[in-house]
């Protein structure tokens, strides 16, 4: 489930079947993230909004996660707010996956999938949950069994 490859998020929209993108951006904002690995993810994390939301059609859904996780921002194409949300985040905390995969059940609760559309979710992170384990996997399997269509690119190690 876990890759120890650093992930360049140009290459998000390979590989994507429909017109429009709908996409659940999961950052980690744990401690182990600070200073170049922060400030990486969300310059990157920009980069892929700029581009996604230069379609007004696409939408995007910001979750951040340390020992809590909080849903910054439900799906919206409104661009500017997007950025804005991720120059404001900070790093504190561990690192746990299941309060971040729990955010994305509930995110996606109110997700109607309208046709020619991906439904992606990228997760990024510097490392292994250290807070809450092993109950993510249990929560990474509902998502997938509830949500099949969802395009996943799994954690992803980003440094």
């Amino acid at each position: 489930m876990f890759h120890n490859d650093s992930y360049d998020l140009k290459t998000v929209q390979k590989g994507l079947s429909s017109n429009y993108r709908d996409i659940i951006l999961v950052l980690d904002v744990s401690g182990s993230m600070s200073g170049d690995k922060i400030n990486k993810v969300k310059a990157d994390s920009k980069e892929l909004v700029e581009s996604l939301l230069s379609n007004s059609n696409n939408k995007v859904a910001l979750i951040s996660f340390e020992s809590s996780s909080q849903i910054e921002l439900g799906f919206t194409n409104n661009k500017q707010t997007v950025l804005d949300k991720i120059d404001s985040l900070s790093v504190s905390g561990c690192t746990n996956y299941n309060a971040a995969y729990k955010n994305v059940l509930e995110v996606m609760e109110n997700y109607q999938k309208l046709s020619n559309r991906d439904l992606t979710m990228l997760f990024l992170t510097d490392g292994y949950p250290n807070e809450d384990t092993p109950n993510q996997i249990g929560t990474y399997e509902i998502i997938k069994e509830k949500y099949p269509n969802l395009i996943d690119f799994e954690p992803k190690k980003v440094i």
